[in-house]
Parts: structure tokens; C-alpha cells; sequence
């Protein structure tokens, strides 16, 4: 195959490609990821807003142009605002 690998890495690719490889975590391991996962996900809140018909059209527009939908572009607006990323002129 290829010249660069030696036995044990062409071993190993080739279990690959076979689907023999099976790669057991043990139980110290498994558990970290258990905790990076509880600590990577955030509760969601959900709330309510009244748009107009004409400003809600609009806005799902933009998020189109974007190639996102609707809810996602909220929620990186308020992401955004609350990091200081954007500021409002008022």
C-alpha cells in the first residue's frame, strides 16, 4: 500500500477499511466525555415576541439570504449583543 507507513500503521489502516478495528473507551474515559458533555450543553429558554406581519417577513427574508432560518438568526443576534459584538444606536 503505501511505502511510508510501517507493519503496524498498515495494520491498522487496513483494519480500518475492513471495519475490524473495535476501540473500547474504559470507564474513566467514557466518563470524561460524560462530563464534557453535561458541561457543553446549555438549558434553552424559549420565549415569546409580537412582530408585525410586514417586520416578520422581513426578517425571515434576511435569514434566507443567509442561508439560516429565522430562530437561529435571533438567537446569534442576542448572542451577539450580549457579548458586545453589536451595539444598538438608540
Amino acid at each position: 500500500m503505501a511505502d511510508y507507513l510501517n507493519t503496524e500503521e498498515q495494520e491498522f489502516f487496513e483494519s480500518l477499511h475492513e471495519k475490524e478495528l473495535v476501540i473500547s473507551p474504559d470507564k474513566n474515559e467514557i466518563d470524561r466525555y460524560i462530563n464534557y458533555a453535561r458541561n457543553s450543553i446549555e438549558t434553552m429558554n424559549k420565549f415569546e415576541i409580537e412582530l408585525t406581519v410586514r417586520d416578520f417577513s422581513k426578517f425571515k427574508a434576511k435569514a434566507l439570504e443567509q442561508g439560516i432560518n429565522y430562530k437561529s438568526l435571533v438567537s446569534m443576534l442576542i448572542h451577539h449583543y450580549n457579548s458586545g459584538r453589536i451595539a444598538l444606536n438608540i
